[in-house]
């Protein structure tokens, strides 16, 4: 491992009016400036995502069309699917074979990063960039095998220093706080480099003051996380639109103006006590606004979910106990922005939350 160099910052405690030096309480207001300026190890992208996935496409299609261009155009089917499955496994094995030599060369990045209060600045070359972490930002936090913080698509990582109860002193919001962030790339600071844990204490503690500019977390708090669901019912309960009584329909409408999330292209919503999805007989007929063929209920606490990039697959039981998995078209991915995207991983989060809330005793 290449050794970290570090420059010691400086430190100023500005002293208000009323003579008093107490750093956390000056911290806390605002008034505490610390400045650390580390040199870090910096692992590309480049290497371990973007040309890894070059070179295997590059071997299995271009090497698909170049053969199938050497036989004049004209190949037997069997011979296609044969030519086909030899180059996906040879640009597969490429891949694989070429990984730890990409994996050196990330390795020798080395970048700067800086924190000074509220500013957080890095660069890898020449350029710099800055987040004031005072006006709007985005940032994730994942506490699990080690800990990861993404900045504005920027990630720091520390490895075996900090456990994931250090960082919830830091940061008390144990439902944001993730297990895993996707990403192997980025700023990754050694344990034993000076100055490397009070880095991340201090982003994490300006992080947690600095909360509510942060987007994602606004997103985070659209959804009641120390809520424990009081669902009516315990099973997976269907409610035909046109045989409905008039106390199902209420109930139904009641729900439907408790909507948690914005994900209005999505056919299952979610609020405090239920998942309410929609049911259309094929072929699909479209949206909130469309009258469907029946509503289905789905208490939380009591389902759990998964997500494939086109739908929502909840799992539970019905009335008899017997289990239950329901598939629904998900959010619009052609209309889909990065926010979109974000919010449904937080609402299989909150499912995911729900179900162990009520399954750890605490309901």
């Amino acid at each position: 491992m290449l050794g970290p160099v570090t420059e010691q910052g400086a430190c100023d405690i500005l002293e208000p009016t009323t003579g008093h030096s107490n750093k956390q309480n000056l911290q806390g207001k605002g008034y505490f400036t610390t400045m650390l300026r580390l040199t870090v190890p910096y692992r590309s992208g480049w290497f371990t995502v973007v040309l890894p996935v070059v070179l295997f496409l590059l071997i299995w299609i271009g090497g698909l069309i170049g053969i199938v261009a050497l036989t004049g155009w004209e190949m037997p089917n069997w011979a296609g699917l044969l030519t086909c499955a030899g180059t996906l496994a040879l640009g597969l094995i490429s891949a694989v074979l070429t990984y730890p030599w990409m994996e050196r060369l990330a390795a020798r990045g080395r970048g700067e990063v800086i924190l000074e209060g509220n500013h957080l600045r890095w660069r890898t070359g020449r350029r710099w960039r800055e987040v004031d972490l005072s006006r709007e930002y985005e940032a994730e936090i994942a506490a699990g095998p080690f800990l990861h913080i993404s900045v504005e698509g920027q990630s720091f990582l520390l490895r075996g220093a900090l456990t994931r109860q250090d960082v919830l002193r830091l940061f008390p919001e144990p439902d944001f706080v993730s297990i895993e962030l996707a990403g192997n790339w980025g700023f990754e600071f050694p344990k034993d480099m000076p100055q490397a844990v009070p880095f991340f204490e201090a982003l994490l503690e300006t992080l947690w003051r600095r909360r509510e500019q942060n987007r994602y977390y606004r997103l985070f708090s659209r959804f009641p996380w120390q809520n424990v669901p009081r669902p009516d019912v315990h099973f997976i309960r269907f409610v035909p639109s046109k045989d409905a009584s008039a106390v199902e329909k209420g109930f139904v409408e009641r729900l439907q103006r408790q909507f948690l999330d914005s994900l209005t292209s999505s056919y299952v919503r979610v609020t405090p006590d239920y998942l309410v999805g929609l049911m259309f007989r094929p072929p699909l007929k479209g949206g909130w606004s469309a009258q469907p063929d029946s509503w289905c209920l789905m208490p939380l606490g009591y389902v759990r979910a998964e997500a494939t990039l086109e739908h929502l697959i909840v799992r539970g039981q019905d009335e008899k106990g017997q289990p239950v998995d329901m598939q629904f078209p998900w959010y619009n991915l052609d209309n889909a922005n990065l926010t979109t995207v974000k919010e449904a991983g937080l609402v299989v989060r909150f499912i995911q939350a729900m179900w162990e809330r009520v399954h750890a005793g605490h309901g």
